[in-house]
């Protein structure tokens, strides 16, 4: 799991309890630190856990789910409250998005359970 962040306050919990579930974390701060570990790193799923200062989630999403490498990696954006930026997100290629006031281990729990069942196909709101 990468999980790219910028300033989330939750983030370690949120690792911890990713990792609690069985995931290996890998974490970016920032869109570009998340695209130099993407040469790297093979990840089951991307979070977006806060809005990238760099460049947008909009254009991050969009650019991993284009990019023929990682289009078949599902990525999941945390904070995306309004229906417009939900919809938005989902068109960018998210796999889910997930509410922005969300309990780290929930969150966890939930992500995992969407990385193992990934090959079923894209999954819509997750609400932790």
């Amino acid at each position: 799991m990468l999980v790219v962040h910028s300033e989330c306050q939750n983030v370690e919990a949120l690792c911890e309890g990713l990792e609690e579930q069985g995931c290996r974390v890998t974490l970016a701060r920032g869109a570009i630190e998340a695209f130099f570990q993407l040469k790297t790193v093979r990840p089951q799923a991307i979070l977006l856990a806060s809005e990238p200062t760099e460049l947008g989630a909009t254009e991050v999403c969009r650019a991993i789910s284009q990019s023929t490498a990682f289009s078949n990696v599902p990525v999941f954006v945390c904070g995306a409250n309004s229906d417009a930026e939900q919809e938005k997100m989902m068109a960018a290629g998210a796999a889910g998005y997930l509410d922005s006031a969300w309990c780290p281990t929930k969150t966890a729990t939930i992500l995992a359970g969407c990385v193992a069942e990934q090959n079923a196909g894209p999954t819509t709101a997750l609400q932790a």
